[in-house]
């Protein structure tokens, strides 16, 4: 079995790390695209649906913006979130203590 050392070990640990942050950042990612996707679905299900009367108390040309932004968003989902906001609760800070006999 090959031996590593402390630094080729924080290293590999740094990779894996780097590895879960770029995989929760990808979810969070998806999560704003998909929650755009719904918006947009709501109001175009809205504005073909809707009776005239509540269609009366909506300025459509304010939904079309809104529809616009909304798509923005669904395709550069991954501007809209901030990795550095939260810290992931699956890294924990690694300790290097010797053991003694190995």
């Amino acid at each position: 079995m090959p031996k590593i050392n402390i630094t080729q070990l924080k290293q590999i640990i740094k990779e894996e790390i780097y590895k879960i942050n770029e995989a929760d950042e990808y979810k969070d990612g998806s999560k704003v695209m998909k929650s755009a996707a719904d918006l947009i679905s709501a109001i175009k299900t809205f504005k073909e649906t809707a009776s005239e009367s509540s269609k009366s108390y909506v300025d459509i040309g304010v939904l079309d913006e809104l529809i616009k932004k909304l798509d923005a968003i669904a395709r550069n989902s991954m501007n809209y979130i901030d990795a550095s906001a939260k810290p992931n609760p699956a890294v924990k800070k690694a300790v290097f203590k010797p053991t003694s006999g190995g």
